[in-house]
């Protein structure tokens, strides 16, 4: 599960009225204070612009939105070596698909 924090000024609401627009879909934050929002991303494909609103969804900010990408999930497809001392300190290289740089 990914999770997205916006920073975003809270001012006047309640932490339970904030919810977050990610493409078509939202969904109610499970966190918020006064310097930011916590919303657990939907499932999802692509690129999406993510839009907070603070009356339960009711309006979403789009001039506020912020992009947010959806990367496949990664996948290992082998490990060299396979194995190693109980001590530690070996240096595994992990090969496979979807890894993303971050």
């Amino acid at each position: 599960t990914l999770q997205t924090s916006l920073p975003f000024v809270v001012r006047g609401a309640a932490r339970d009225q904030f919810a977050c627009l990610f493409g078509d879909t939202p969904v109610k934050a499970v966190d918020a204070n006064a310097t930011h929002i916590t919303c657990i991303s939907p499932p999802g494909k692509g690129a999406v612009r993510v839009a907070v609103s603070s009356n339960s969804g009711v309006d979403f900010d789009s001039k506020t939105a912020a992009p947010y990408a959806y990367r496949a999930d990664a996948s290992v497809q082998s490990l060299e070596p396979s194995w190693g001392p109980s001590g530690g300190g070996t240096r595994v290289r992990v090969r496979g698909a979807s890894f993303a740089r971050g």
